[in-house]
């Protein structure tokens, strides 16, 4: 009988590596979420950060082109954070340049095409009454690390994912609403204790708005940033206890 996929274990694991390697993930979060506010404000109709470049009749391809460029950058950047997740739940040693190790066109090529494909395949299933496309989207939900781990292209990346997820789509999709609940309820407590750290400061003057603003920006960051690397964490720990399973 297979050994179904502890979502308990994945969790605790995702954890343990947090614990001890977040002064080096951290920063590199820090710096695809900087990359992705900058990047977005970078090109816009009126040329790359406002700058007037070229005739204006080429102005409203700066919009597509920007797009583009940014889309294309941020993709890099997350197959970097993946590359660099799954390194860590594996228990390897990560070098500052890791998050390019390994980086090739075929897989950036893969993580096009392989994204279309998922795409136009929960699009297909939620026409056919929903059900089906919500079954697809859990299924490949460890898609983008097979690119990663295998090198493989597409097509073969989505069959192998639905292999090696089949069986555990419960579990999947248990540890998929769990680390969603840990998102919400950090991301919803923030928001209240920011609201009522604001309200017992509201009549202190504008210094003490100024003390707070100052603890309470780096110490939200800090805690956005945490969340985001044990979130992604979580999901390369699961795609190698699911790969562990099928050995």
């Amino acid at each position: 009988m297979k050994e179904s996929l502890d979502i308990t274990k994945v969790l605790k694991d995702a954890g343990k590596v947090l614990q001890t390697e977040w002064k080096t993930l951290l920063p590199l979060v820090f710096f695809a979420w900087l990359f992705s506010v900058v990047a977005s404000f970078g090109v816009g109709a009126e040329g790359p950060f406002g700058v007037h470049i070229g005739p204006e009749f080429l102005y409203p391809l700066y919009n597509v082109f920007g797009f583009l460029a940014y889309a294309l950058l941020s993709l890099v950047i997350s197959i970097g954070l993946m590359v660099v997740f799954l390194k860590k739940a594996q228990g390897e040693k990560l070098d500052r340049c890791d998050m390019l190790d390994g980086f090739t066109f075929k897989k950036l090529f893969s993580f096009i095409g392989a994204y279309i494909i998922y795409s136009l395949l929960v699009l297909i299933g939620l026409v056919l009454l929903i059900i089906p496309g919500v079954f697809i989207a859990v299924a490949l939900i460890p898609l983008f690390y097979v690119i990663i781990d295998k090198n493989v292209g597409p097509f073969t990346a989505v069959r192998e994912t639905y292999e090696l997820t089949k069986g555990h789509w419960w579990h999947v999709l248990g540890l998929t609403i769990t680390t969603g609940i840990i998102t919400f309820t950090v991301m919803f407590a923030l928001l209240i204790l920011i609201v009522l750290l604001t309200w017992l400061v509201s009549g202190a003057g504008s210094f003490a708005a100024g003390v707070l603003l100052a603890l309470i920006v780096p110490a939200t960051l800090f805690v956005i940033l945490l969340t985001q690397a044990y979130i992604g964490l979580t999901h390369a720990v699961m795609y190698k206890e699911l790969r562990d399973h099928k050995k």
